[in-house]
Parts: structure tokens; sequence; C-alpha cells
């Protein structure tokens, strides 16, 4: 979560504020005030917490380590997926008021996979989808895409060398349907923790189209910028 207050963004992790280059806010007071002000304003932050038209959940300041941006991410993701109930709450709303005009029951929910998910997906982002589809009553595939095998994670490859094309080619080869699963005709929403180039989501899509989807849509929680 992130919020303005008097003049300067904190931002929210574990249940703990920090200031926009985080570093712990010690001071108990300030800590009081702000769960204050965000308990008293809730319903007028929503939208600074959430940048719906840009599919954004989170914004967060620029790392320069991928490595460090890795962890604050899991971090925020942890927060926002276990700790904070509320603030899920507020997800769920923003999630079904960008998605208002379709009819999510009708909808497959699936994952991106991640780079090592040969057999199956597991983890926090699976276990936060599987969240979302019962509160939107969907059926939820999280096998539906898998790898054909490993690739390095986009987040640990050098910021110079994330050229989308490549990444999206690395990701479309080794990306498949399960085949357990037959998406001829079907409508899939495939949801993703962080937008690093776009390039697994966008091979995700075209894999699907290929096998016969009748309509993919993505949504990031999060992303790096």
């Amino acid at each position: 979560m992130k919020v303005v207050y008097n003049g300067k963004e904190y931002i929210k992790l574990n249940k703990k504020w920090y200031d926009t280059s985080y570093i712990l806010i010690t001071e108990y007071d300030l800590q009081r005030k702000l769960d204050t002000y965000v308990k008293e304003n809730k319903d007028n932050l929503i939208m600074d917490i959430y940048d719906i038209d840009r599919q954004v959940i989170f914004k967060y300041v620029p790392i320069n380590s991928s490595i460090e941006r890795n962890e604050i991410s899991e971090k925020i993701l942890y927060t926002f997926k276990y700790e904070d109930e509320t603030n899920f709450g507020f997800f769920i709303s923003a999630f079904k008021n960008k998605y208002k005009n379709l009819k999510l029951e009708d909808i497959i929910f699936c994952v991106a996979p991640g780079a090592e998910s040969v057999e199956k997906n597991e983890g926090n982002l699976e276990n936060f989808v599987i969240k979302i589809g019962k509160l939107c009553n969907c059926e939820v595939q999280i096998d539906l895409l898998l790898r054909k095998y490993s690739v390095e994670k986009t987040a640990f490859i050098k910021k110079e060398d994330r050229d989308f094309e490549k990444q999206y080619e690395r990701q479309y080869n080794s990306i498949r349907v399960n085949e357990k699963f037959d998406v001829k005709g079907k409508e899939i929403l495939i949801i993703d923790d962080i937008k690093v180039t776009g390039g697994t989501m966008t091979a995700c899509r075209d894999i699907l189209l290929k096998e016969g989807a009748k309509r993919v849509y993505t949504f990031y929680i999060s992303e790096t910028f």
C-alpha cells in the first residue's frame, strides 16, 4: 500500500510503514497516525492504491538491483495476499470493476507459469489466484499453462538485456498448454504477479490463442518501472 501523508509518500509492508527508500519508520506515533489516516480515508484512497486502468495495483520506486527489487516485490505481494484482508477486499472491488463488462463466471482463471514450473505451478501467486477465483465464483485451473523446461527468471536478467523480442521468444518456446486441458472455444484470464517486460504474458496469450482459445485476458498485480 502506498499513500501520501503530509506531503510525503509512505509504503506499508508486513504491517509496518516505510518511506519510499524502504527505510523503516521507527516513530511509533507516525506509524499509528498513518494507520489511522488510511482507516479514516480508505474510500478516497482506493484509486491511489489501485491504478485500475493500467492494471497496476502497487506503485513503487525503481530499484537498481534486480535481486533487491525481487525481494521487495515478494514482501509487497506476501503482505497483500496473506496479512491484510482489508486490502484484499479492496483488490476484489477493483478487480471486479476492471472486468465489470465480462461474465467472470464464464472465464477460466490461470497463472503465467513460473520459470521452473515444469510439472505444476505452486506458490504465493497460485494461492492468491485461487482466492480470487473463489470470491468471483470462477473456474480456476492453476496448471493450465506449464513449462517445457526451466528458464532463467526475467527479474534476474540484467536490465540492459531485457529486450522484449528476445524475452518473448524465450518464453514462447518454453511454455506449453497442459495436455489435460482443452482450451478450444474457452475464455481465459491469465494472472501474473510482476510485469518486467511483458514477454511472458504476451507469449502465454499467443499460445492459448494458437491452441484455439476464444478470447484471452491478462492481469498483472504489479510491475517494475
